[in-house]
């Protein structure tokens, strides 16, 4: 089983979603090591919680969780950068998929174009793809996207 997290990232110009597929097996160590990164920097900076959220976007503009940071450009590089070493370290796939928003909404004029539901397609396509080679099966793990799904479309995806 790959156990599939989905997270998307966005600006004006353009909408993203990456899927980490982790193996079954690699979950538990993984997920221990990203905890360490987190412990790490709680024990070396103040006001850091051991609790911490690795959300990228926090990180990166140093808010949320890793507010103490945000004064600290080198140390939050630094974290983001160990992050992606811990997760290199593991045997996991990284999927990427993205959309242009501008080009899509010029492209399909009058229709309402939803970047979130292209591109969530195109990304689930290729974790099935990948899953249907390796043989296994994905289980998809995705918080709620930015807009409200009152319709329950992406759980039913």
């Amino acid at each position: 089983m790959l156990l599939t997290y989905v997270d998307e990232s966005y600006s004006k110009q353009s909408y993203y979603i990456a899927a980490l597929l982790c193996p079954e097996n690699e979950a538990l160590s993984l997920t221990r090591a990203l905890d360490e990164v987190v412990r790490k920097a709680a024990a070396d900076f103040v006001g850091v919680s051991a609790e911490a959220e690795l959300h990228g976007y926090d990180i990166v503009h140093g808010k949320g969780d890793w507010l103490p940071l945000a004064l600290l450009l080198r140390a939050r590089i630094e974290l983001y950068g160990r992050a992606f070493d811990v997760i290199g370290e593991h045997d996991v796939r990284i999927i990427i998929r993205g959309v242009d928003t501008r080009k899509l909404c010029d492209r399909y004029q009058g229709i309402a174009a939803d970047p979130h539901s292209v591109v969530l397609t195109h990304l689930l396509e290729r974790v099935d793809e990948y899953a249907e080679r390796s043989d296994q099966l994905a289980l998809v793990i995705s918080d709620e996207p930015g807009q409200h799904d009152h319709e329950g479309r992406y759980r039913a995806t």
